[in-house]
């Protein structure tokens, strides 16, 4: 007795799974992407400077530093807080969409 290959409910050759993976990875680098730019924005929108300053009211550099030492309280931990925010949230959006397309 031979073992045959699953196929999925819609017909698609088992060849595609790993199509699917590929994108699936590409999806969630960008929602982690998405999900590291949403917390730099409300950081930035709703913030405060060292200073006392609204950091909305700040621009450029200072912006950019104020928000950083916001979310992580010096510029290079803001720097790996947003980093591992991106990792964390395209890890968990993997794990979660990769048991749904198997299920497929």
């Amino acid at each position: 007795m031979s073992k045959q290959p699953v196929r999925n409910s819609n017909n698609d050759s088992p060849k595609t799974l790993p199509l699917r993976k590929a994108f699936l990875f590409v999806t969630s680098t960008a929602v982690g992407w998405l999900a590291s730019v949403a917390v730099f924005k409300l950081a930035a929108l709703f913030g405060i400077a060292s200073t006392g300053t609204a950091i909305a009211a700040l621009s450029g550099a200072a912006a950019t530093s104020a928000t950083l030492a916001f979310i992580g309280g010096t510029m290079t931990m803001g720097i790996v807080a947003l980093v591992l925010t991106a990792c964390v949230v395209a890890i968990l959006f993997f794990k979660v969409m990769s048991k749904k397309i198997q299920r497929l």
